[in-house]
């Protein structure tokens, strides 16, 4: 049976401004660039389109925390446990009138061998401290609604859930806030990856890529055009498996709008076409290369 915790509105404190005003703030900050840039790119080289940043150096203490390596196969009988850790594209609960948890979409796909559960919230991002001042953002407060993930109670319950696959589905929210900032992203991005790749339960992590922000001014943030780049930095810097959701809901914008009600968040049609490609993403990974029970899609 698929499970969803930690549903609800977003958070945050003091310096940590609402999401609706801290989105404001960082439309008037990044439209002179997200302009030029999206002039730029109607004259830009196929090279520049396909930029990839370089990915993020490891830590020496992160190297060393690598886990070693584990069986093909959970050392416990059915069902197979499968966590999907995110924001609120996870939760699917932002468009008007549809309620689709990836989690309740992913798990019929899988079969009675797998448990799906959704470990999600609406305004949750992954940098953990402020990049402009070095200080931890503050944990998660239903007053201000928006936080770190790991600063949210989801956190510590997807930890105790002790999955056999950690699904992470987040990183959309921290490019649209005043404050991103590329270097603090992918280094707390590997270190949760890592944390949940040291747990005793965990035989696979994935990353997927976010959907594409497909209307303006959100769709021109520069930051917003690098997402699937830095989130394959992220996959290549931990030996996470890399789910493309971005690719799989049309890429460019014009492809991919009516799949989205709001530029950001899935319609139905959108969320089950996100969870299709969870399922295909991991029943490559987990049936062909690790011999897991067949999916039943």
């Amino acid at each position: 049976m698929s499970q969803l915790e930690g549903e609800g509105r977003p958070s945050g404190q003091a310096l940590v401004l609402p999401l609706p005003l801290a989105l404001l703030l960082a439309l008037l900050v990044a439209m002179p660039s997200a302009v030029f840039l999206h002039r730029s790119l109607a004259n830009a080289s196929p090279a520049f389109l396909f930029f990839t940043a370089p990915p993020p150096a490891l830590p020496q203490q992160q190297q060393q925390q690598r886990p070693p390596p584990r069986p093909a196969a959970p050392d416990h009988a059915p069902p197979y446990r499968i966590a999907l850790l995110g924001d609120s594209i996870t939760a699917g609960t932002v468009c008007p009138g549809v309620v689709a948890p990836l989690a309740a979409l992913l798990e019929p796909l899988l079969g009675e061998a797998y448990e799906v559960a959704g470990f999600c919230n609406n305004g949750l991002w992954v940098t953990r401290a402020n990049p402009l001042t070095g200080e931890p953002f503050p944990p998660y407060s239903p007053a201000v609604g928006s936080s770190p993930f790991t600063e949210h109670p989801a956190w510590p319950k997807a930890l105790a859930y002790g999955a056999d696959v950690y699904v992470v589905t987040l990183g959309t929210n921290d490019v649209i806030l005043p404050w991103f900032d590329e270097t603090s992203y992918l280094k707390d991005y590997v270190r949760l990856v890592l944390e949940l790749q040291a747990l005793p339960s965990t035989l696979l992590v994935a990353v997927a890529t976010s959907p594409p922000l497909t209307l303006p001014p959100l769709s021109q943030l520069p930051a917003a055009l690098l997402l699937p780049a830095l989130q394959r930095n992220v996959s290549d810097a931990t030996d996470a498996l890399l789910i493309d959701v971005h690719a799989a809901l049309g890429g460019p914008p014009d492809e991919s709008s009516l799949l989205l009600c709001d530029g950001v968040h899935p319609t139905l049609e959108g969320a089950n076409i996100i969870a299709q490609a969870l399922a295909a993403g991991l029943q490559e990974s987990l049936q062909q290369s690790m011999g897991w029970p067949a999916f039943s899609q």
